[in-house]
């Protein structure tokens, strides 16, 4: 599944790319995950925990981050399993800065592969919840950085 996601964060480009290029940083910003573990090499160790429809989900994933400083472009690819209920995920994340006056720009494209019985809910359920999960880091990059409100666009399947 393909999803979209814009918004303005009320921060200079270079304040927002601080903090987006900083993995553990960013990542206390998604919510459900916990124990970034820096693994060396760009390369990290998490766990996301959503509730999905009427599961549970607890993904226990290892991702890999590309940082494009001159471009302020941060890519991630990765994959989890949640052992307990026999779900897998496998995501493709793509975030771009870009500067607008005072603030800045935020597009994130992400491409997310769920397996297992949690897929079977449906694409109209997990669009909610990407919607959910998307609203709700759009608030706390715009806490981390101090900042409060902000547009954002809602999130748009491709």
């Amino acid at each position: 599944m393909h999803f979209s996601h814009a918004f303005t964060a009320p921060a200079p480009a270079e304040q927002t790319w601080q903090l987006v290029s900083d993995v553990p940083a960013v990542l206390a910003c998604l919510p459900g995950c916990s124990g970034v573990l820096d693994l060396g090499g760009d390369r990290y160790r998490l766990a996301l925990a959503q509730r999905v429809g009427p599961f549970q989900v607890q993904f226990q994933a290892e991702a890999k981050v590309q940082r494009e400083v001159a471009a302020r472009r941060l890519q991630a690819t990765g994959e989890g399993k949640d052992g307990r209920m026999g779900n897998s995920i496998q995501f493709d994340l793509a975030l771009q800065l870009n500067a607008a006056s005072d603030a800045t720009h935020v597009a994130i494209e992400a491409e997310i592969n769920v397996r297992g019985p949690v897929a079977q809910l449906g694409f109209g359920i997990m669009q909610h919840k990407a919607r959910e999960t998307f609203a709700e880091f759009t608030a706390r990059v715009q806490a981390a950085l101090g900042q409060g409100g902000g547009d954002h666009a809602p999130v748009s399947p491709s």
